[in-house]
C-alpha cells in the first residue's frame, strides 16, 4: 500500500508508480511531491486512516 512506512520498506518510495498505475488519491505520513490530478491526503498515522477509510468503504 503506497503511503505507508511498513517494516521491510517505506511504502512512500512506491508513490510515484501508484500514481502512474492510475491513482487518484495517496495517503501519506510525510511530505511527498505533489502529483496533478491525484487527492493527497496527509495522516499521522496511515494504517490506523486506512482501516478507518476501509470500515467505511465496506460498511
Amino acid at each position: 500500500m503506497p503511503g505507508i512506512k511498513g517494516f521491510l520498506a517505506d511504502r512512500h518510495d512506491y508513490i510515484e508508480e501508484a500514481v502512474s498505475a492510475g491513482a487518484a488519491a495517496i495517503v501519506v505520513e510525510k511530505e511527498v511531491d505533489n502529483y496533478p490530478g491525484v487527492t493527497k491526503i496527509w495522516v499521522k498515522n496511515a494504517r490506523y486512516a486506512m482501516a478507518v477509510m476501509s470500515a467505511h468503504f465496506y460498511d
